[in-house]
């Protein structure tokens, strides 16, 4: 028995654990996930991440993508229990580090009933996003984020330097500092997913009832509209231009639902910041995948906002000249 299918056996108190059917391969070939059926323990199956970076990874992507598990492992390990009666996430069996590897055990989602998987997503499901999203962000509103991201999401600007100069030069590459600063400085932060896109939430088999989500590699602090705006942006621009205002509006409705007076405050202070969030992600796609904000039928609108926002914000705080005093 391989020295994975023992630490399974361990973690689990099976009797029997069967080698692992291939789920899916992790970003940039870092590992694999794999699903193992065990025998004499009180579930049938787990799900085991088996991370391995290359021997030959250097660079900043490479650090990220690393340090991108640990905190995932630490997710799991201190936050959550926490969250999981009100914003489903599985259930951690094991983490281990072994040699250049990392493992992490966790509840199969699929045997828990959050079999279905959608990446596209139709009003009800979307909802349903967005009232996990209320839930988990609610939980942690002015809470402290230790040992993982200060900043949550993979494309926050303090760790994509290179997508900013790969950006033409222009009003958008110009207003990415302010843009980032203006998200940072705001007081009500929580604890932000970091990479909700449709993959990574499980869909239960019967409609209408919440969903669980996945892959916590990049939650950290931040403002919970920067979230919603990433799973927004997942939507056809067409649908956008006519239903994310509704979108929003049901999130803050789940938020001050699972927040109370905490809730209200942050969406005070989280509503006048949801362009800023979707100017901010604009500003990555367009220096990592070369994205023209300016055709997205719905987002353009919100971006140009965005701009006139943050440089009004620094008109107001520019100290006032005066003739500097005569020489004596």
């Amino acid at each position: 028995m391989s020295a994975l299918l023992e630490w399974i056996r361990d973690c689990t108190g099976a009797t029997r654990v069967h080698p692992g059917a291939h789920v899916q391969t992790l970003w940039r070939g870092y590992g694999s996930i794999t699903r193992h059926r065990i025998e004499g323990a009180s579930t049938p199956s787990v799900i085991a991440k088996v991370v391995r970076p290359p021997p030959d990874g250097s660079g900043p992507g490479h650090v990220r993508k690393v340090r991108s598990y640990a905190v995932e492992r630490t997710f799991y390990a201190a936050s959550a229990q926490r969250v999981r009666p009100v914003a489903r996430v599985p259930q951690a069996l094991g983490a281990r580090e072994n040699n250049d590897e990392s493992w992490l055990l966790i509840e199969d989602l699929d045997i828990s009933g959050f079999a279905a998987r959608h990446r596209h997503l139709d009003a009800d499901r979307l909802g349903a996003c967005l009232d996990w999203l209320g839930a988990f962000h609610g939980t942690f509103i002015g809470q402290p984020i230790a040992q993982l991201w200060p900043r949550g999401t993979y494309w926050h600007l303090g760790t994509r330097s290179e997508e900013l100069r790969r950006m033409t030069s222009g009003p958008l590459r110009d207003a990415a500092g302010p843009l980032d600063a203006a998200l940072a400085r705001c007081p009500m932060q929580t604890l932000l997913h970091g990479d909700p896109k449709p993959a990574n939430f499980c869909f239960p088999t019967l409609r209408g009832a919440p969903v669980a989500a996945v892959d916590f590699q990049y939650a950290g602090g931040g403002v919970g509209v920067v979230d919603v705006v990433y799973l927004l942006s997942c939507m056809p621009a067409r649908w956008r231009v006519h239903h994310v205002d509704r979108a929003i509006d049901r999130y803050f409705v789940a938020l001050r639902r699972h927040a109370g007076v905490q809730g209200a405050t942050a969406e005070a202070a989280w509503r006048p910041l949801v362009d800023i969030a979707w100017a901010d992600l604009a500003r990555f796609l367009a220096g990592w995948c070369g994205d023209d904000w300016s055709r997205d039928e719905d987002g353009a609108p919100r971006v140009r906002r965005a701009m006139d926002m943050v440089r009004n914000m620094a008109s107001l705080s520019a100290p006032e000249t005066t003739e500097p005093p005569t020489a004596r």
